[in-house]
């Protein structure tokens, strides 16, 4: 009778054990699984993220870009960076008349004296901003290798009344001449009377800046000063 206590005894301790050892064997199974190491796909799925980022990153700078360079139209978007960078300025160059096409003897639609060119030269346009002045636009013949400006003319009018404190005897003033100017150079030179600081190419784009534009009035015969101006100028097409 006690043997067989014993061995009824034995018997559950046995069948203990092994749940217990099954048990213990489907929670490590259940721990490994969660444990498991995906840090190789985990690797190349984060790897895909990233490229997937960085194409639309590129893109995103892309169109930043274009938007950057309003002054030329959508066919050109990148016409504005053409040297170390620099974006003409949205609006820099002005709606007008740029055609350069003589309208009444020897003046385009806005009054401006077209100069004739030489062999080889070209012809640039373009619209200045002066405060009470309704218009203001030149003209250069360049060089053909873009190094310099041989002949300049120029017209100003619309002047609101007075003008700079003054009252003008005329509605409109044009002029014309020789008047040689380096391109790319950052020595100060002189437009007439007025002292210019940069005359500078970008692509078929000239600017021109005025640190102090000097406009002589008639018949007193006097100067006017009257600050800082830019140009921006481009080439005539046929």
């Amino acid at each position: 009778m006690e043997n067989t206590n014993k061995k009824h005894f034995k018997a559950i301790i046995i069948g203990i054990l092994c749940t217990v050892i099954a048990c213990a064997a489907t929670v490590g199974g259940i721990i490994w699984a969660l444990n498991k190491d995906d840090s190789g796909k985990d690797k190349s799925a984060q790897k895909g993220k990233d490229r997937t980022q960085t194409v639309s990153n590129d893109e995103d700078d892309i169109e930043k870009l274009a938007l950057t360079n309003n002054g030329f139209g959508a066919d050109d978007i990148f016409a504005g960076a053409d040297k170390s960078g620099y974006v003409i300025p949205a609006g820099a160059l002005k709606p007008g008349d740029y055609s350069g096409t003589r309208v009444k003897d020897d003046y385009d639609s806005d009054g401006l004296p077209i100069p004739d060119l030489r062999d080889g030269e070209q012809l640039y346009i373009g619209y200045g901003d002066l405060e009470g002045a309704g218009i203001m636009k030149f003209a250069f013949c360049v060089s053909a290798d873009n190094k310099s400006v041989r002949y300049a003319t120029m017209v100003i009018g619309d002047f609101s009344n007075p003008f700079h404190g003054k009252t003008l005897q005329f509605s409109n003033m044009s002029r014309h001449g020789e008047n040689p100017l380096v391109i790319d150079s950052s020595d100060e030179q002189m437009l007439w009377e007025s002292k210019v600081d940069e005359v500078v190419m970008y692509k078929d784009v000239l600017h021109v800046k005025l640190s102090d534009y000097a406009m002589p009035t008639f018949p007193d015969n006097q100067v006017m000063h009257l600050g800082e101006v830019n140009i921006w100028m481009k080439k005539v097409t046929e």
